[in-house]
């Protein structure tokens, strides 16, 4: 399905308060519902179990080519490797390491029970991907900043994990920008590495909801430097030529830009690839590009690509691109546009 949703029970594994999903499907979840409400409502209301990888030889295998000696024949244990599976159906998700360390739905969702208190926080959807091999849940914090007196921009925090091995478990803060449900993650802006905004484990450790918790940087220092930035990008203008240095340099072909030998400044821009070239037409009409706010500034640059990495990116499906945006190549680069629009400010 184009969606990818887990359809393993016969239902669309996805609960949601709010709009219905642009995919139609899913629980529709009272505003006051708890984490463990949309847990269940979204179907994910069972563990993943772990079971031992073996095979069989049977004794027709004898005297094949190549040929297997008789003390072979039976069941054999692949050593240092399981099987994980849902409890509630017994569909294989994976074969990984036996040092695999899972990251249990209810875990994901007990992330959010103390965040409610805390933050003000509400459920928003939670769901589960590709026959439960990947689960998300996502929650709205009560702070909604507005730029320029229309433009919206909502704080969320995301928490997804993976029984695949494609993904870590990951727990980040987000914004979406309402006029063009663009997202925006904030992890990377100001450090390098594992930084404040975000909190990510491999699967070969446990998932420390504590830590993760401090690691968000959940404070009002944090979320305040990170609205400063936006409202700062806003009233930054950019020239034409700005902006399409910006593009061809998010999109890879910066290098192609051929530059005045003496004083640096541009002579000529490469053939445009066609990434650029959508880059260039969200940025000019895209949802919200009219906006003062976005019109002919750096967070008008920022957006175009955020833009065309939620919306527009090839990918096979819609979760591909959810997958890409949120957490792989897609949202890489859009933590590479922030940086390159917070550094294009600092140096003017």
């Amino acid at each position: 399905m184009a969606h990818e949703l887990d359809f393993t029970t016969g239902r669309a594994a996805i609960a949601y308060a709010g709009q219905t999903p642009w995919h139609g499907y899913g629980e529709k979840m009272s505003p006051t519902a708890t984490p463990d409400d949309f847990r269940k409502a979204a179907g994910l209301d069972w563990e993943v179990i772990s079971a031992p990888v073996q095979y069989t030889i049977e004794q027709k295998h004898l005297g094949t080519i190549p040929m297997v000696p008789a003390g072979k024949v039976g069941t054999v244990q692949v050593p240092s490797r399981k099987a994980l599976l849902r409890s509630d159906t017994y569909d294989m998700l994976s074969i990984v390491s036996d040092r695999y360390v899972v990251a249990q739905p209810s875990k994901v969702f007990g992330f959010f029970n103390e965040l409610m208190g805390q933050q003000g926080l509400t459920m928003e959807v939670a769901g589960a991907l590709k026959g439960g091999k990947r689960i998300w849940a996502l929650g709205r914090m009560d702070d909604t900043f507005v730029l320029h007196g229309q433009d919206e921009v909502k704080p969320y925090v995301l928490m997804a994990t993976s029984y695949d091995a494609a993904m870590a478990t990951q727990a980040m803060l987000t914004t979406v920008r309402v006029v063009c449900n663009n997202t925006m993650t904030y992890a990377g802006a100001y450090e390098s590495g594992e930084s404040a905004g975000r909190y990510s484990v491999p699967h070969n450790q446990e998932f420390d909801i504590t830590a993760a918790h401090g690691k968000l940087g959940l404070n009002e220092a944090a979320w305040m430097e990170y609205k400063r930035n936006m409202e700062n990008l806003a009233r930054f203008t950019v020239t034409p030529e700005q902006a399409l240095e910006f593009f061809y340099t998010i999109a890879g072909q910066g290098d192609g830009i051929v530059r005045n030998g003496e004083n640096g400044t541009i002579v000529t821009f490469p053939e445009p690839s066609r990434v650029v070239k959508q880059y260039i037409q969200a940025y000019k009409q895209g949802p919200g590009a009219h906006m003062t706010s976005a019109n002919g500034t750096a967070f008008g640059l920022l957006n175009a690509v955020t833009y065309y990495q939620d919306h527009l990116a090839p990918a096979a499906n819609s979760g591909n691109r959810f997958d890409s945006a949120t957490f792989a190549s897609g949202n890489v680069r859009k933590q590479h546009a922030l940086a390159t629009c917070l550094k294009m400010m600092e140096a003017a």
